[in-house]
């Protein structure tokens, strides 16, 4: 499992968590997240958490649907007030919404 943030205390956070799961192989990556999909890797899933505002998604989510094996599946967290996309299935809790696209 490949884990990518370039925030440097996230990134700890995420190592002291990942010492509870055993038998888990987790290769930690210190580096913004599209750049690093911008390598030729493909995943079958992706989730991303970006800061909610800071930028336009429509350029990220083509960039990691570009990423995925076919039947691939990519999760984005995002504000409730973020519109859905047409090819995306989506759930809002509270100010959270959630949208899932599988890659065909």
């Amino acid at each position: 499992m490949t884990l990518v943030e370039k925030d440097k205390r996230s990134l700890n956070l995420l190592k002291e968590n990942g010492k509870k799961f055993q038998g888990v192989d987790f290769q930690y990556i210190y580096r913004d997240a599209i750049r690093f999909l911008e390598t030729d890797n493909a995943f079958d899933l992706i989730f991303a958490d970006p800061p909610y505002g800071r930028f336009s998604l429509d350029g990220m989510v083509k960039t990691i649907l570009d990423r995925l094996h076919n039947k691939g599946k990519f999760v984005l967290e995002c504000a409730a007030c973020q519109q859905p996309y047409p090819d995306a299935s989506s759930v809002t809790f509270g100010d959270t919404r959630i949208l899932i696209w599988t890659k065909e």
